[in-house]
C-alpha cells in the first residue's frame, strides 16, 4: 500500500528541505499554508530552530483566504511583517494548499516585491514529495536569483604576496564552495569542519557552506567560486548551473566518510593494491555482502572506501529513498519509494551488515549487522554528535 509505514516514521517532505536551505540566509520565509505545515517544518525537521532563531512566518490561510484566493490580503500582512524583521528578501515556500488552488507565484512574487521594495522568490514546492526535492529547487532558485561574478576580496594584500591581485592591489581570496550542508543532507553536522579542514588544506583560502553559513553576498560571489564540492545528490543540479554559467569546475564527494567505518573495516586490507584484491587475496567472502542506505553521494563515497578496503564492487549494494533525476550514473543501484521496498531488498540482498539510519533497526534485517549511519531526512533524530 502506498505510503504505509509498519516501521519508519514519516519522511521530511518537500517544503522542509527548501526551508532548510533558505533557513540560514537573511530572508523572510513565508509558507504559504494554514499553520500545520510550519509547525511540522521547524518543530521536527528543522533542529537549528532549537539554538538559532530564522524569520519564517506562515501565510495563516484560513478556508475563505485559500477558496477566494485573498492574494491582496496575503500582500498586505507579509509587507507589515516584513517592515519589522530587517531582512533583505523574501522567500515563498509552497505546501499542499496552493498546489490545489493552483496559486501563481509569479504574480503573487511580483505583488510583494512592489509592495515591499525587495527581491522575492518562489519554491513552489508541494507537500506531496520528499525532502530531496525541495532542497534541489531552492539551491537552483538562489543561485540563479543572485549568483554573479563577484570576487571576494581579501583587504590585506600584503598579507597575501600571491601575485592574485586586481589592479587596486586588493587580494583575490580562493574560495571553495561547498552545496548539500543542510542538517538533512549531512550525517552529522560535525562533517562540515571535516570537509573545511580538508579544503583549507588543499590551499583554499575561505570555504563556504550552501544551506548552512552562507548569506547572500555568498550566493552572489558564487559565480567566482575556484571550485565546487557537492556532498548531497540534491546539490548536482545546481553545481551543473554554476559550470554551465560561469565555467565553475564541481567535484561529487564527502570527504571524511570513512570515520563512520566501524574500527574492523578501518584496516587496508589490500596492502598491495585493487588489483591483488581482484586476483582473490581479498578476506572478504561473497558472503560479506553490504547495503549502504543514504544519499546518494555519501553513500557511493562510503562504497567506494569499501572498496579501497578490499570490498567488491558487486558484493556493495547502494539505496536512497531521496534519489533526484540526473545523478552520475553508477552512482545508486537501488532507488526505493515505499518502505515495502526496502522490506524486499532487505529480504532478497542476503546482507552481511546494513549502514543505514538507526531507525531502521525496528525493521526485519534477515540477521544483517546494523551499522549507523545517521540520515536526519529518515528519521528526525540526531544520532552522533
Amino acid at each position: 500500500m502506498k505510503g504505509l509505514r509498519l516501521y519508519l516514521t514519516p519522511f521530511a517532505p518537500d517544503q522542509s528541505g527548501a526551508v532548510s536551505v533558505l533557513y540560514s540566509l537573511d530572508g523572510m520565509i513565508i509558507l504559504l499554508d494554514a499553520g500545520g505545515c510550519t509547525g511540522n517544518v521547524l518543530g521536527f525537521d528543522e533542529p537549528r530552530w532549537q539554538h538559532h532563531k530564522a524569520a519564517v512566518f506562515s501565510a495563516g490561510l484560513r478556508d475563505m483566504d485559500a477558496i477566494m484566493g485573498r492574494d491582496k490580503e496575503l500582500t498586505r500582512k507579509a509587507a507589515a511583517a516584513f517592515a519589522h524583521t530587517g531582512c533583505s528578501f523574501i522567500a515563498l515556500v509552497g505546501t499542499p494548499v496552493p498546489s490545489i488552488i493552483g496559486t501563481d507565484y509569479r504574480a503573487l512574487s511580483h505583488m510583494l516585491a512592489n509592495k515591499c521594495g525587495c527581491p522575492v522568490i518562489s519554491i513552489p514546492t508541494n507537500g506531496m514529495a520528499t525532502a530531496e526535492s525541495g532542497l534541489e529547487e531552492a539551491y537552483l532558485t538562489l543561485f540563479r536569483s543572485f549568483a554573479g561574478k563577484t570576487y571576494y576580496m581579501h583587504p590585506d594584500a600584503d598579507a597575501h604576496p600571491d601575485g592574485s591581485l586586481t589592479d587596486s592591489g586588493m587580494h583575490i581570496v580562493r574560495t571553495a564552495g561547498v552545496i548539500g550542508a543542510t542538517p538533512l543532507e549531512l550525517v552529522d553536522l560535525s562533517d562540515m569542519e571535516v570537509v573545511r579542514r580538508e579544503l583549507l588544506a588543499e590551499g583554499y583560502e575561505r570555504v563556504v557552506f550552501y544551506g548552512a553559513d552562507a548569506a547572500r553576498e555568498d550566493y552572489e560571489r558564487a559565480g567566482a567560486n575556484a571550485h565546487n564540492f557537492v556532498l548531497s545528490g540534491s546539490g548536482i543540479k545546481a553545481a551543473r548551473y554554476l559550470q554551465k554559467t560561469f565555467g565553475t569546475p564541481f567535484t561529487v564527494g564527502y570527504p571524511g566518510i570513512e570515520r563512520y567505518l566501524p574500527e574492523e573495516l578501518r584496516a587496508d586490507v589490500c596492502m598491495e593494491g585493487k588489483e591483488k584484491c581482484s586476483e582473490g587475496n581479498s578476506p572478504h567472502t561473497d558472503d560479506d555482502r553490504i547495503l549502504i542506505l543514504h544519499d546518494p553521494v555519501p553513500a557511493a563515497a562510503l562504497k567506494a572506501e569499501l572498496i579501497r578496503r578490499g570490498y567488491r564492487e558487486e558484493q556493495i549494494d547502494t539505496a536512497s529513498f531521496f534519489a533526484v533525476k540526473g545523478l552520475p550514473e553508477g552512482m545508486l543501484t537501488f532507488t526505493l519509494r515505499e518502505e515495502s521496498d526496502l522490506l524486499k531488498l532487505l529480504a532478497d540482498g542476503h546482507y552481511a551488515k546494513v549502514f543505514a539510519d538507526p531507525v531502521v533497526g525496528r525493521m526485519p534485517l534477515g540477521g544483517a549487522e546494523l551499522i549507523p549511519l545517521p540520515e536526519f531526512a529518515v528519521s528526525g533524530k540526531r544520532i552522533l554528535t
